[in-house]
């Protein structure tokens, strides 16, 4: 590899001159054996990690591989032209451009060469190289040569490319989903919150990242008294780190009030509590539908109870009591419990039954 050969020349030379000055010849060979050595594991390092070393002779436009380069490009070195040229036809059109402006912006001095750029191999791979380079310049300046390193980040890239897609599609499963969900740090602060939630607490998402979340939606009870963070339960899995789940009211940015199903589930981090994300629901409309289905029910009841016609409820298969009211008691004479043990066949005549029966 030329820059470990010039390493070793370099060295040489330095010994050499210093012949006279040095102790003993042996002092000299030991050094030259152990910076040998020392090069002999550096290029091992190298060729192990795919590293390639080239240097760019920019009087004499003359490009020199080592041939750790040639396997990053995929190409042999009989299909190398050694001029810089040959090296551009190997990078991919879509990044040729920036690449050659990066390299010229460090030539004439404006930064140092550090990029990133796709290898197109002859066969067809891409594959991603990472490259850093400085100019050798001569005393009043003028660049003389570029000597840099290219290494492998293909399976890095595809690690980036494949994070990157998750986040997308937990972006996109956020931004879709029909409940409201957001993230709170230890402090009870938004993190993140996804339009639904957004739109059901009447603010926008933006405007509530970074807000407390408790002292802005649920900050009162539904009586009006005061509701404690301490109580919170969504806040008590930040303190825990035990999930939550059940019904609260949470209060819109109109200071209107709705009840909400919700669960709230620690985030953790190395172990440890570093946050809540919470998804909740808006169940006012069945709330509602519920209360108004109890409200039916009781009236039944009471109509039931204070019929003053005998009246009973029983199972259709079974023909079992299943409830009676106080008339039936009265006329009948038997008692709740006594009516709960019979069926509709102990109280009417058997001629009914079919009649009954018929009547389902």
């Amino acid at each position: 590899m030329f820059a470990v050969e010039s390493i070793l020349v370099f060295t040489f030379l330095v010994c050499w001159s210093a012949k006279g000055l040095s102790s003993a010849d042996l002092v000299r060979k030991k050094a030259e054996a152990a910076l040998r050595e020392s090069a002999d594991r550096l290029s091992l390092a190298t060729e192990s990690a795919l590293v390639g070393i080239w240097e760019l002779d920019l009087e004499k436009n003359v490009l020199i591989w080592d041939k750790q380069m040639y396997e990053l490009y995929g190409i042999r070195p009989e299909d190398f032209g050694g001029a810089y040229e040959t090296w551009e036809k190997g990078v991919h059109p879509d990044d040729l451009v920036a690449t050659r402006a990066e390299l010229q912006d460090a030539i004439v001095g404006k930064k140092d060469f550090h990029t990133q750029f796709r290898v197109v191999w002859p066969d067809g791979p891409i594959h991603f190289v990472e490259a850093h380079a400085v100019v050798q310049r001569a005393p009043n300046g003028t660049p003389l040569r570029v000597i840099g390193v290219n290494w492998d980040i293909t399976e890095r890239k595809r690690t980036e490319q494949a994070v990157r897609h998750s986040a997308q599609q937990i972006e996109l499963s956020l931004l879709c989903a029909g409940e409201g969900i957001f993230g709170l740090d230890l402090e009870g602060r938004h993190t993140f919150v996804n339009p639904m939630a957004a739109g059901l607490l009447g603010y926008e998402a933006e405007k509530l990242i970074g807000q407390h979340s408790h002292s802005l939606w649920h900050h009162t009870r539904k009586d009006g008294t005061p509701y404690p963070p301490e109580e919170c339960p969504i806040y008590r899995t930040l303190r825990d780190g035990k999930p939550q789940t059940g019904e609260e009211q949470f209060w819109r940015k109109d200071g209107s009030l709705f009840t909400v199903e919700f669960s709230s589930l620690p985030i953790r981090v190395e172990g440890k509590t570093a946050g809540a994300v919470v998804t909740f629901r808006d169940i006012t409309e069945r709330k509602l539908s519920e209360d108004l289905i109890r409200a039916s029910e009781e009236r039944y009841r009471a109509l039931f109870e204070s019929n003053p016609s005998a009246m009973w409820v029983y199972d259709l298969e079974t023909l079992s009591f299943l409830a009676v009211n106080a008339a039936a008691v009265k006329h009948y004479g038997y008692s709740q419990g006594e009516f709960r043990a019979m069926t509709i066949k102990d109280i009417r005549p058997s001629k009914d039954i079919p009649a009954l029966m018929d009547d389902l």
